[in-house]
């Protein structure tokens, strides 16, 4: 289901230190959790419920710095068209298509990140800022104060969305080089 060892390999590449957990911890020494993603919404769903994950992830979001990284963020939200289970719940949104009558579904590549909120994961002045995207579902979030950056393809979706000590981003940062290296040590320095 997940890029697991994708962004640990970035995590390690760039000296910081990180352990893949495959069933929840027993221990609350916990200060950053990356829900990382590849593949379909309800699939994810249910391997959070059955490993124990979906409680665990609800009851650390009010003091763990938590980022969902593509199906991750989608996870994040109150469900998606492409399933029919609930999502986690943490984030007052839910997940489209992209249209395919509009633009090649799905969007994968290369493209830029604007910047619309000063946020600590991503700088306001470095909207130049490039990063992998391979998805065929977005975010629309139900308050726009949640949006750190929008992106666009064929019109402007949102990227990443912050509330509180939780992070989401669309595009993949352990694919995305030094714009990627630089988000990730941005949010491992996070305090919460």
């Amino acid at each position: 289901m997940g890029n697991f060892r994708s962004v640990a390999n970035m995590l390690n590449y760039s000296n910081i230190d990180c352990e893949i957990k495959s069933n929840p911890p027993a221990a609350s020494d916990i200060t950053h959790l990356i829900i990382p993603g590849i593949g379909a919404f309800d699939s994810g769903i249910r391997l959070l419920e059955q490993s124990g994950w979906m409680e665990t992830i609800k009851s650390l979001s009010e003091n763990v710095n938590l980022l969902g990284i593509c199906l991750g963020m989608h996870l994040l939200t109150k469900g998606s068209e492409e399933g029919k289970l609930p999502g986690i719940g943490l984030i007052d949104g839910y997940c489209r298509k992209f249209n395919s009558d509009k633009s090649k579904v799905p969007h994968v590549g290369w493209n830029n990140a604007m910047v619309v909120k000063e946020n600590k994961l991503l700088l306001k002045n470095t909207n130049d800022q490039e990063f992998y995207f391979s998805h065929s579902y977005f975010v629309q979030v139900n308050n726009n104060d949640l949006i750190m950056s929008e992106t666009f393809y064929g019109f402007n979706f949102v990227s990443s969305i912050n509330k509180k000590n939780i992070y989401g981003l669309q595009f993949h940062p352990e694919k995305s080089h030094k714009s990627g290296i630089d988000l990730l040590s941005n949010f491992a320095k996070l305090s919460c």
